[in-house]
């Protein structure tokens, strides 16, 4: 599995907000996640609460990008902590 980690991508709604999009990845980054591959994003925000990770996946419905919290194991396959 191809992970591809981005530097210019930042979202647009945190915690309960019904639509978290992500916005400024670039052509490739969207391409990749497109076909199916994971990227990911240092968003600046703990999970739960503050007391998880800053890091989200995004994902694509249709034509806009969405983010949410990802596993253990694919934060492993990347090499974050």
């Amino acid at each position: 599995m191809k992970i591809k980690i981005s530097k210019t991508a930042y979202s647009k709604g945190f915690g309960h907000a019904p639509y978290k999009t992500v916005h400024g990845m670039s052509p490739d980054e969207r391409e990749h996640c497109r076909n199916g591959g994971v990227v990911l994003f240092n968003s600046r925000r703990l999970s739960g609460g503050n007391h998880g990770t800053p890091w989200r996946i995004v994902y694509a419905r249709g034509v806009k990008f969405y983010h949410c919290v990802p596993d253990s194991d694919i934060l492993s396959a990347a090499g974050i902590n």
